[in-house]
């Protein structure tokens, strides 16, 4: 894996994967090509990354496959042990944008606390709500 063209995590490789096996029948290795990791975004600064994989063959061969992303840290933290929203309102902004105010949130490790207002838009390709943005709240 490569996060902003440096070197990251090894990601394990080679676990079973039936349905693949089943829609690549002419393809041996198929049956072993499952790969995956779990990663905290909340590490990365917040804004624009490029995460990469980089896929190599038992040949010697490899294929680098990347895509860019942007991350969003709520109040800074890199990883949230409470999200509040019983002092929070709501309110939908410009038609298409949820805007959630008065958000309590606090950081894990250091159990910091702040405020803070998220930006939350439906995204139909995975029939969800993403946070776009979030600021400090004012109030």
């Amino acid at each position: 894996m490569l996060i902003d063209g440096a070197l990251g995590p090894a990601v394990p490789c080679c676990s079973s994967r039936l349905d693949v096996a089943a829609a690549y029948p002419a393809f041996p290795d198929a049956l072993d090509s499952g790969w995956g990791i779990t990663f905290n975004y909340g590490i990365l600064s917040s804004g624009f990354h490029m995460l990469a994989a980089q896929i190599h063959s038992s040949a010697g061969d490899f294929l680098t496959l990347s895509r860019g992303m942007t991350v969003v840290r709520l109040g800074d933290f890199e990883f949230l042990d409470q999200f509040d929203l019983s002092q929070a309102t709501a309110s939908i902004q410009g038609g298409t944008l949820l805007v959630v105010q008065g958000v309590k949130i606090r950081d894990k490790v250091s159990g910091q606390t702040k405020v803070v207002d998220v930006f939350l838009q439906w995204v139909q390709s995975i029939q969800a709500l993403e946070i776009v943005a979030s600021n400090t709240n004012s109030n």
